[in-house]
């Protein structure tokens, strides 16, 4: 127990249960990190095999994750700052995490975390309500999007600097370009701060709720909002000028990627798939259509796009040619997480519903084939997913 959470090791009927193909020789001195429900897992990234798992909760919960009696977790008083609780029962989870210098970044619903990436070891924690999405780390300092937007000192957990936006919630993990930290917000508004100090440089009002997330790239930030359908824009990255707003809709929650002078986001309502756009207008320049739910990466000049439908498909950018698919699962989830290292590429899933005996599966894919070399099944939804 750890102040007002309990840190240990998760029951090993909830480890991941892995299938080995081929192991990944490259990548066998390097670990994939990620979050399923309240557990955070460690594996070896050539082998899939565990190094270590934790559960992380809040001592608080009435929720048996782990097949506990609720009434062993006793009522404990409200988190310094939380007020009087309203409700008797407390659900927690995990939300995201980053990694830096050999630690490891987590945010739960309440907290944030810093652990020894090689151990798991609790070094420090803080209070950080609602955290909404994964934290991001640049230098010295974790950012935290949570109903408070939070800085806080990777070295202690000391916060630096708290910004409070208007209706107090962040809605997209904080993108961070040179000495500026952008966000959207659930007040349909993208907030440019100062990331030394916090100050408030713009404000941009979208007349909707930021859902896809802000990215910058040579100097103009492009986001999508909108409560059902977002429709993309593009803002000046340093006075937060309306540059242009597209027609054209997008998912709710897609990736938004840059190649080759092409940016890419999904709108599989329309039929489109994946879609490329002019950066400089927001017109339509490409499309692959069929493609369900997409998520994005992108990494030199090629183009990776993971569907719900399970499959996976590599892009040439400049020529759009497709070097590859493969469907790699065979039941539908959305797609939570990307990741390359090298030739490998890690890619999470999850299953339809909320709760446990869902197909949650985490894949280590070569990047140049297609090919499968080791998969890995856990009980609940696969979050943030890193390595290191």
């Amino acid at each position: 127990m750890s102040g007002l959470n309990v840190i240990r090791p998760c029951a090993p009927r909830f480890h991941p249960k892995t299938t080995m193909k081929r192991i990944v020789t490259s990548a066998t001195a390097d670990s994939v990190y990620f979050l399923s429900g309240v557990h955070l897992y460690a594996m070896n990234a050539g082998t899939g095999a565990l190094q270590w798992g934790l559960l992380i909760s809040d001592a608080r919960s009435r929720l048996s994750w782990e097949g506990e009696d609720p009434k062993q977790h006793l009522p404990l008083p409200p988190a310094p700052g939380a007020g009087p609780r309203r409700h008797p029962a407390y659900h927690d989870f995990l939300v995201g995490l980053a990694i830096q210098n050999n630690r490891v970044f987590v945010t739960s619903r309440s907290f944030t975390f810093a652990l020894a990436a090689d151990s798991g070891e609790l070094l420090w924690e803080h209070y950080t309500r609602w955290n909404h999405d994964r934290p991001a780390v640049v230098g010295d300092t974790v950012y935290v999007p949570s109903s408070i937007m939070h800085a806080l000192s990777t070295h202690d957990g000391s916060e630096r600097w708290s910004y409070r936006t208007a209706w107090n919630g962040v809605t997209s993990v904080p993108v961070i370009d040179k000495d500026t930290l952008y966000v959207g917000s659930y007040d349909n508004a993208v907030y440019a701060l100062d990331c030394a100090s916090g100050h408030t440089r713009w404000v941009h009002h979208t007349g909707g709720r930021v859902y896809v997330a802000p990215m910058v790239d040579q100097g103009v930030l492009y986001a999508g909002s909108g409560d059902d359908w977002p429709r993309i824009f593009a803002l000046d990255a340093t006075g937060g000028q309306l540059l242009w707003r597209t027609s054209q809709t997008s998912d709710t929650r897609a990736r938004l990627a840059v190649a080759d002078g092409v940016l890419y986001t999904s709108d599989w309502r329309t039929g489109l798939g994946l879609i490329g756009l002019d950066p400089q207008s927001g017109t339509v320049v490409w499309q692959y259509g069929g493609l369900d739910n997409v998520s994005l990466l992108v990494h030199g000049h090629l183009l990776y796009a993971a569907t719900a439908l399970g499959d996976l498909y590599a892009f040439e950018t400049p020529t759009h040619q497709l070097l590859w698919q493969q469907t790699v699962r065979p039941r539908a989830g959305a797609v939570s997480c990307m990741k390359l290292l090298g030739d490998e590429l890690y890619v999470g899933f999850n299953g339809m519903g909320e709760y446990v005996d869902q197909f949650v599966s985490i894949h280590a894919i070569n990047a140049l084939t297609g090919g499968e070399d080791w998969s890995a099944t856990v009980r609940w939804n696969v979050g943030t997913l890193d390595l290191a």
